[in-house]
């Protein structure tokens, strides 16, 4: 074997790509993405645990409210400006790769709302598992896609 052949191939992070949904920590636009998702990830946490609370405790419901869909933008936001750091072979890749994420929430968006049509509620826990099967379609597809340009 060349090598040559061997030193021109990517080297995927698939780890991180797998799991965590990103190249690596290596990178300064990684670790500000992990900071940025980690942030709007446990605003929307602590949101959603403080609607289902005592209303009015010390901040208004309202701000709770309001809280979730904006820390969801900020995931966005952040991901975005990640892809904009990025060389064209992994902004195909993540573009892919969330394409198939949005399929996956989108299917089981549709469960869910057969759910709620059906027996007229809607499980907290089904929202909450719409959103880690969907990144968990992500992962796997960033690492499928990688690979195909191993």
């Amino acid at each position: 074997m060349n090598n040559h052949d061997s030193e021109d191939k990517a080297s995927w992070p698939y780890k991180t790509l797998l799991f965590l949904g990103f190249y690596g920590m290596g990178e300064s636009a990684g670790r500000r993405l992990v900071w940025q998702t980690h942030t709007a990830l446990g605003v929307l946490i602590v949101s959603v645990i403080m609607i289902r609370a005592e209303p009015d405790i010390v901040i208004p419901r309202f701000v709770w409210i309001v809280a979730v869909p904006l820390s969801v933008m900020a995931t966005a936001w952040a991901h975005a400006h990640y892809l904009k750091g990025l060389d064209e072979l992994r902004q195909l890749i993540q573009l892919k790769a969330m394409a198939v994420a949005y399929a996956c929430a989108m299917t089981l968006w549709s469960i869910v709302v057969v759910i709620w049509a059906a027996f007229d509620t809607v499980p907290l826990d089904a929202l909450v598992l719409l959103i880690v099967l969907a990144e968990i379609g992500r992962g796997i597809a960033l690492a499928w896609f990688a690979r195909q340009y191993d």
